[in-house]
C-alpha cells in the first residue's frame, strides 16, 4: 500500500511533462546555437546573457502551467 502510493506521488500529470519537455527543449536550443556562434565573441556574450535570463525566468513561467496555461506560454 506504502509502495503505491509513493509510485502515484512520482508520477507527473501532462502540464509537468509539458513544462519539463519545454524547458530542455530551450536549452537544447540554446546550446545548438551557441556552438553554431562559438567563434564570435560579442554574439557568444549575447547567448549567455540570453541563456541566463531565460533560464533565471522558464521555471517560473513554465512551472505556473498548472494554473494558468494559456498565460504562462505567452511570450515564448
Amino acid at each position: 500500500m506504502k509502495k503505491q502510493q509513493e509510485n502515484e506521488r512520482d508520477e507527473k500529470t501532462p502540464n509537468e511533462i509539458f513544462s519539463t519537455a519545454m524547458q530542455a527543449g530551450i536549452c537544447d536550443a540554446l546550446m545548438i546555437i551557441g556552438v553554431v556562434l562559438a567563434g564570435d565573441e560579442r554574439a557568444k556574450t549575447l547567448l549567455s546573457q540570453s541563456y541566463e535570463t531565460i533560464m533565471a525566468l522558464a521555471p517560473q513561467r513554465l512551472g505556473s502551467l498548472d494554473q494558468m496555461p494559456a498565460l504562462a506560454l505567452e511570450g515564448y
